[in-house]
């Protein structure tokens, strides 16, 4: 079949589909593509699995979009907002000759691709992005709203990096506009936290609950606003990373909304907040119950070891309490990936870094003495954590003098014999005491102060996974000490100069009697059933006079 002939993808020959397919499973552009031809968020995750299979994702993305009758040449043309000139070129003998063009060499400069895009009508909402060949940086370039009414000017954020569009993946650019009625115009009431990166807002879009973190601009000139370099390293770390870790316990990425000066970060709603402010019950919360600890730190470890567990191996750099945030049903996800470093590769045990960046509480010695990143870096901060449910303390206490530091603190109180027991958070109640047990072991284990005697996280995830199996019956159940009651006062005795005349006689009806019922075998008198003395209604009202005051 003549390449002229060939209009539709189902009819492409074997082997440029193959290439095709290598090309883009390569970084996963296919995913880019995915987002283009407007796929769901959860068909991508299900061709995805293609892998698993043994087969390419890509072929399974074109498999679904042949049955739509989807010609070559419209592909050609999403391959060219892609910018992947390397998967075009596999395209170019199957579409028409004046869309050439578009693949340029070495002697055609950007602006004669950017005007022969426009003569075949490359229709983009969005923009078009020429290379600088000056600075070897990818510049935002806005389609002309003459031609485009409806085009919105998007900001684009890798417009002072080196980084491609592949971290975007198909995350949904949500506007602003729509942000900002999300959030009730950002009312002041909305706000869940404040940080040097900017502000957090609670919002309400599509009838979804999002946290909305608007990261704070600088301003370059009276016009224009801008990231500073460092928040804007953080933020494509972000959006790279939580767009290629899908977990159960990663923090999920809803959209990002990068407009003119206005630059935001869109998640999933945690609405019981982050760990820190549960083991403190900010705001009169409840205390975190045992069980629900232990679920919360085999999460947190499993979210770490997929991290761990990718190739290269992804270093989050600031686990924390602060940084692990809790759902609606108390499962922990871990967030804030501003400081996600790619581990070392094959057999390399770590790598160097210029300067050392997280938060000092959590970070073992080698890193912080010779900026000696591994993945037991992460490890080392959920020791701390571990200890942190186990006692309930903060990592770091001026007025725990002289150990300030929770790991100096918990150590040296075990060496000192003084029973680690007597640490445990009492706030909880009942105390699951193995429970506690198993933090502080596990705990002592990963913030070993020698790197390589740390355990894995998979090995972590095991050791807790062996405690979650005991029930409740297994565990020695401490009470909370319980405050006794106070002792009932004494009856008060007789005011004085009170004479009773009847006493000799009550005295000597009260023996009889009760001589009668507790030894009526040993008595000749009948057991009385009744009273039969004359003064007996005086002696029953004297004898249970008596009685109260005696009791």
């Amino acid at each position: 079949m003549a390449s002229s002939t060939i209009k539709f993808i189902d009819n492409l020959p074997y082997q440029a589909r193959h290439e095709l397919c290598k090309i883009l499973d390569l970084n996963n552009d296919w995913k880019i593509l995915g987002g283009i031809l407007d796929f769901k968020i959860y068909e991508i995750s299900q061709i995805e699995n293609a892998i698993f299979r043994r087969g390419s994702p890509t072929d399974e993305l074109l498999s679904k979009i042949t049955s739509k009758n989807f010609k070559i040449s419209k592909l050609f043309k999403h391959l060219y907002e892609m910018k992947h000139f390397q998967a075009m070129l596999v395209l170019k003998p199957y579409v028409d000759s004046r869309h050439h063009v578009l693949i340029p060499d070495i002697t055609t400069t950007t602006n004669t691709i950017l005007e022969n895009a426009l003569k075949i009508n490359v229709q983009d909402e969005a923009l078009l992005k020429k290379e600088n060949d000056h600075e070897n940086q990818i510049g935002p370039e806005f389609i002309s709203k003459d031609n485009y009414p409806n085009a919105r000017e998007v900001w684009d954020p890798l417009a002072s990096s080196n980084v491609n569009m592949n971290m975007l993946g198909c995350t949904p650019r949500i506007p602003y506009d729509e942000l900002k009625v999300a959030t009730n115009h950002w009312n002041q009431n909305n706000i869940l936290g404040k940080g040097g990166f900017g502000i957090v807002y609670k919002g309400l879009w599509k009838k979804t609950h999002i946290a909305i973190k608007v990261l704070k601009v600088q301003k370059r000139n009276r016009l224009e606003k801008e990231l500073s370099k460092m928040e804007q390293e953080q933020s494509l770390r972000e959006l790279k990373y939580l767009n290629s870790c899908r977990h159960d316990n990663i923090l999920p990425l809803y959209g990002i909304c990068f407009e003119s000066g206005k630059y935001c970060l869109i998640y999933q709603y945690m609405k019981n907040g982050s760990l820190e402010d549960r083991l403190e019950m900010k705001g009169n919360t409840l205390p975190l119950l045992w069980r629900e600890r232990l679920n919360i730190a085999r999460g947190t470890a499993l979210g770490l070891q997929f991290l761990h567990d990718r190739e290269p191996p992804l270093i989050h750099g600031d686990i924390k309490s602060a940084n692990i945030l809790l759902n609606a049903y108390m499962n922990p996800v871990i967030g804030d990936f501003g400081l996600a470093r790619e581990g070392p590769i094959e057999k390399a045990t770590h790598i160097t870094l210029s300067r050392v960046s997280g938060t000092r509480p959590y970070l073992p010695i080698e890193y912080l003495m010779d900026k000696t990143l591994s993945t037991k870096v992460d490890v080392y901060s959920f020791g701390i954590v571990l200890f942190e449910l186990a006692t309930g303390m903060g990592p770091f206490d001026v007025n725990r003098v002289p150990d300030m530091f929770l790991r100096d603190f918990v150590l040296n109180y075990e060496r000192n014999n003084k029973g680690i027991h007597a640490l445990v958070d009492k706030n909880s109640g009942v105390i699951h005491v193995n429970i506690a047990y198993i933090f502080f072991n596990i705990g002592k284990l990963c913030v070993n102060f020698h790197r390589n005697t740390r355990p894995e996280m998979s090995q972590v995830c095991t050791l807790l996974e062996a405690g979650s199996d005991q029930s409740d019956e297994d565990y020695e159940l401490l009470p909370r000490p319980i405050r006794p009651a106070a002792s009932p006062p004494l009856p008060r005795p007789p005011p004085p100069g009170i004479h009773i005349p009847l006493a000799p006689v009550l005295n000597q009806q009260r023996n009889q009697l009760t001589d009668d019922w507790l030894y009526p075998r040993l008595s000749h008198a009948p057991v009385p059933n009744q009273p039969t003395h004359p003064l007996a209604p005086v002696l029953n009202q004297q004898r249970k006079q008596f009685t109260d005051d005696w009791l």
